[in-house]
C-alpha cells in the first residue's frame, strides 16, 4: 500500500494516518501492489477542513396529523469556510433543503428525520431525530377581551373534542412552546392579526 497526496508519497500500509498542512482539497491516490507485482490505483479528491456545526430545532411534543410545522437547523456555521448545503431527509421519502423548512405530516406514527450540513470542502455534520405524529383532536380557542390591545395582557381558553393530556401554545410560530395549560394569558407587543 502506497499513499500519495498531490503526487508526493506520504505513507504506506493499509490504514495510515496522514496529516494535511492546511485547509483545502487534496488529490489522494492509493496504489496497491500484490505479491505478483500487479498494481491497482484509485484517486479521490479529499476535502480537508474542520466540520460545520449546527443545532436542531424540532418539536419535542407529538405533532398532530395533518399539521404543518416549521423545522430549523440553527446556528449553522463553518469555523474555517462556508456552508454549501443543508439537507433534510425524512423516513417518508421527503427531501427538503434550507436552514428553515416547513413540512406537513399527513399520517400518524413515527417519522425519522436526518439533517446533514455540508461545507465548502465536503465535510459534513449530521443530526437525527424521531418525531411522533398522532391523530389530532378538533381544537379551537377563544380570547378575552374580544379586541386585545397591544402591550396589554389578555386571556385565552382552549377547547378540544377529546380530553386533552396537555395544552401547548406557540404565539410566534417558531415551533417552541410559549405557554402551557388550557387557560393562559399573553401580551403581544405590536398590533396586528
Amino acid at each position: 500500500y502506497q499513499w500519495f497526496v498531490d503526487g508526493d508519497e506520504v505513507a504506506d500500509g493499509a490504514r495510515p494516518t496522514i496529516e494535511f498542512p492546511e485547509k483545502g482539497t487534496y488529490s489522494v491516490q492509493l496504489v496497491v501492489t500484490d505479491m505478483g507485482g500487479k498494481t491497482a490505483r484509485i484517486t479521490k479528491e479529499v476535502g480537508v477542513s474542520r466540520p460545520p456545526t449546527f443545532s436542531l430545532r424540532v418539536p419535542s411534543y407529538p405533532i398532530g396529523a395533518g399539521s404543518e410545522v416549521r423545522l430549523e437547523a440553527e446556528d449553522v456555521t463553518d469555523p474555517d469556510g462556508s456552508i454549501e448545503s443543508v439537507r433534510w431527509e425524512f423516513s417518508d421519502g421527503t427531501v427538503r433543503t434550507g436552514e428553515s423548512i416547513r413540512k406537513r405530516f399527513r399520517t400518524t406514527g413515527t417519522v425519522e428525520v436526518s439533517v446533514r450540513v455540508t461545507d465548502d470542502t465536503g465535510n459534513t455534520a449530521e443530526r437525527r431525530r424521531t418525531l411522533r405524529v398522532e391523530q389530532a383532536p378538533d381544537v379551537d380557542f377563544s380570547w378575552n377581551p374580544d379586541r386585545p390591545i397591544d402591550d396589554e395582557e389578555f386571556s385565552l381558553e382552549g377547547t378540544a373534542s377529546d380530553p386533552a393530556a396537555s395544552w401547548n401554545w406557540d404565539f410566534d410560530d417558531d415551533g417552541d412552546v410559549d405557554a402551557s395549560g388550557r387557560n393562559v394569558t399573553h401580551v403581544f407587543p405590536d398590533g396586528g392579526e
